[in-house]
Parts: C-alpha cells; structure tokens; sequence
C-alpha cells in the first residue's frame, strides 16, 4: 500500500524509486522462498478483482494487479525471452519461452524516436517499420502496432492469471499459442449459465488428477478442452484450456463455490447473452461432474461419443459432439494410457492433494466429517462414498470397466 500512496503523493518519487522497490521485493522473495505465498496473494487479487468488476475499488485491485504484474517480470530479469508459467510443487518458479519476445522493445525505441512535445503520429511508417523489424515483428503502422499490443496484452495477462493455478501436474495449461486477432466463437447455449452455477454447486463426482480431455465436434471455433480440478483457500477450482480449430490457445478458472468466472479471450455470441465461453465450459463441467437430467432441447444437449466414432457419429444441427478422455496413470496394464472418461466408471485410489472421492466397502458409511469436508467443497457424496483428504503425489486411478460393480 505504500508504493500506491506514494504514486498518488508523489508520482515523480514513485516512478523514481520503482525499480529499486521491485528488485529489492523480488531479492526478497527469491532469498526466502515465498514465491508460493506471492502468487496465492496474487490469486487473491485477481478474485476480487473480477468480482468487483467496476467502480473505485475496481480501480484499486487493477492497480495493484499492475504492480504485481512488473514484480513478476522481475523474476525473469535474467532471463530476457521467458515468462513465469508456474510454481512448482516444492514451491519453485517454473520459466517458459515468452510467445512474443521482445514485443515491448520496438515501442520503446519508438519512443525515444519521438521528439519533445510531439505526437506518435509524427512517426513515419519507416520508423515503425524498422523499429519492429529488428525483433522480427512485420507491423507498418501506428494501427496494427495498437491491434498488436492489444494481441500481447490479452495474452500475457492471460499468462500471468494463471500461473497461481499451474504446477507441473497441470502443466499442459500452460499456453503456447495466442489466439491472435481471431475471435473465439462459442456453440450455442442450452441452459442459462445461473443454472449450470447453481448445479455446481452439489456436484456428485471429482475429475481424475490427470485431469480430462474434451475433443469436439461442431463445436463452432473450439476443437479441445483440457480440464483440470485443483483446491485453493477450501474451494475447488475448475481449470481449463480452450484450443481453437487454428491452433489458437486461452485458458482460466472457474471457482465453485464463489462463482467466479475468468477466461483470458474474447468470445463471440449471440446478442443480449452473457459470456457463451463461461456457459459452454460450465455446461461441461456439469455434464462431467454431475449427475443431470436432459430435461429440454434433447437434440441440443452435448452428445457424448467415442473419439474412432467422431467422424461418423450422428448429431443433429447445433448439438456438440464430444469424447472426454483422460490418462491413466495406474500402474495396471492400462497405465499411462488415454482412456474415455466416464464418470461414473472413473475412481480414484491414492491420494492427491485435491482430495478424491472414494469407494467403501459395503455396509460402511462415510464419516460424519468427511460429509461435512465434502459439503465445504461443494460436493455431495454419492451412498457408499466417502472423501478423503489428500496430497499432490502420485495417485493410481483406473476405469472399471462395462459390467463391472464400481
């Protein structure tokens, strides 16, 4: 709070003095390890962030988020052409290759091409040109230098939002493509998005912690969905990352219990709707985490099927086709080997530190705690399951399948 008082008394001093604040804060950080309660305070801001959406206090948390923002650039002070992608299990920072390396620098230079008192449009497509061309970007024009930044800045965002989230077990979030200046087209909506949230509410299924894979079909602009559970602050967050039909990549979250939605793209939908992103990804989650009825539009609800099946499989106009798959890491003839996903043939038998739903022998009931620990995160516990509380180690899953007693 200091820094943002003193940017608000004394901007020159602030400006001044930033970079010293910034080094020595991440000097700090590094020498003591903190990079775990960095970015959990990170996560928090973010939070809030998205549930104030405007107004003053808006204003704050997007300063602060700014602030943060160049401390983590910080950490790759070294590293010039990487980014923060994740923190590691034993609370190390992990470093991936910046998918627009130096897109900053051209600006800079344009900058100081600039001459006292004189506007960017004094520039001529030449400087422009050249000043780009030197970090291997072909921009010509004040015009595409804007679409451009706007590009990196929706995309390095999305970065930073998520490292919080990302480990190594979920480290298949981490995004290598942008979606560049395409828009991110979204299938149709089946059920209003308030009633995906309240189901989500009382889920009655956890994902396996190799987490699940979706392949679409007719599914406008997205081909694959990778999901993922995780815990943080006693709620369970859902992670996910959108893969467009050209390559294009987004990621984001969705908290259960809050209710709070954040995905780093633009979408395109119908008019009068609210995010069709948030509504197609909840509507999945449910149907992967939910026992629920097709109660309406029956030839518009996602049709589930086998991915050698896809191409030939029957859906009707406006209804997404889909295989949800995940990796089998058990050490059993299957192990390590992708496997369709069917919730109610899926259960996990080591721990995670997520936590996982399991099996009891019959007779036995779950334990008047473990009820109340699974009600805490939202779940409602199947008879004759109980939850356990975990860590993030290896975990043996496997799928029992057709015809067996799960």
């Amino acid at each position: 709070m200091d820094q943002l008082e003193e940017a608000v008394l004394d901007p020159g001093s602030f400006v001044k003095c930033l970079d010293k604040f910034l080094l020595d804060t991440c000097v700090y950080i590094e020498k003591n390890n903190l990079y775990r309660d960095y970015f959990d305070f990170f996560m928090l801001l973010e939070k809030q962030f998205i549930i104030n959406t405007c107004g003053l206090k808006n204003q704050v948390f997007s300063t602060y988020i700014s602030l943060l923002m160049q401390q983590t650039s910080y950490f790759c002070r070294n590293r010039t052409d990487e980014q923060v992608t994740s923190v590691g299990s034993g609370g190390s920072l992990t470093f991936g290759k910046q998918v627009f390396p130096y897109s900053d620098a051209a600006a800079y230079r344009l900058e100081n091409k600039l001459k006292p008192g004189k506007k960017p449009s004094a520039l001529s497509s030449r400087d422009i040109s050249e000043a780009y061309r030197m970090y291997g970007y072909n921009i010509n024009s004040l015009e595409q230098a804007a679409f451009f930044e706007n590009i990196v800045r929706l995309h390095e965002n999305n970065v930073y939002f998520m490292a919080p989230y990302t480990s190594s077990r979920t480290s298949s979030l981490i995004i290598k493509k942008a979606l560049g200046g395409n828009m991110l087209a979204c299938p149709r909506q089946w059920k209003k998005t308030k009633v995906y949230r309240e189901r989500l509410l009382n889920r009655n299924y956890m994902l396996p912690r190799s987490g699940v894979t979706g392949i679409y079909k007719n599914a406008e602009s997205i081909k694959k969905i990778i999901f993922f559970e995780t815990v943080r602050f006693n709620e369970v967050v859902l992670l996910f990352k959108v893969i467009t039909d050209w390559g294009g990549e987004c990621s984001g979250f969705y908290w259960t219990k809050s209710q709070v939605f954040f995905a780093g793209c633009s979408c395109a939908g119908a008019k009068g709707r609210s995010n069709p992103l948030e509504n197609f990804i909840l509507e999945n989650y449910m149907v992967l985490s939910c026992d629920y009825e097709i109660d309406r539009k029956k030839n518009f609800a996602i049709k589930q099927t086998d991915l050698e099946q896809m191409d030939t499989e029957f859906y009707y106009l406006g209804q997404p086709l889909v295989c949800y798959s995940y990796r089998n890491t058990g050490n059993n003839k299957n192990g390590n080997k992708s496997c369709r996903y069917v919730k109610e043939e899926y259960k996990e038998e080591l721990s995670s530190r997520s936590g996982y739903i399991r099996r009891l022998p019959e007779g036995q009931h779950a334990s008047v705690e473990a009820v109340q620990t699974a009600r805490g995160l939202g779940l409602d516990l199947p008879e004759g399951r109980t939850f356990v509380r975990s860590h993030d180690y290896h975990v043996y899953v496997k799928a029992v399948k057709k015809g067996e007693t799960p």
